[in-house]
């Protein structure tokens, strides 16, 4: 028993594989944000073609 508690003790310890987590977790994140800009960029582009467009005398779908 004390050597079960031992090896959990030094389990829980153990923070070698936090950082790789931590990171994993960073680029999610970071890719979820550039996802957002992506999109919010591209329909505010889209608007103003399609308002240039409108001007000129087409139809913007």
């Amino acid at each position: 028993m004390k050597k079960a508690m031992s090896s959990l003790k030094k389990f829980a310890a153990d923070e070698t594989g936090a950082t790789a987590v931590e990171y994993a977790l960073m680029v999610a994140l970071i890719a979820l944000v550039i996802f957002g800009v992506v999109q919010y960029v591209g329909d505010a582009i889209k608007a103003a073609f399609c308002s240039v467009l409108k001007v000129l005398g087409g139809s913007c779908t």
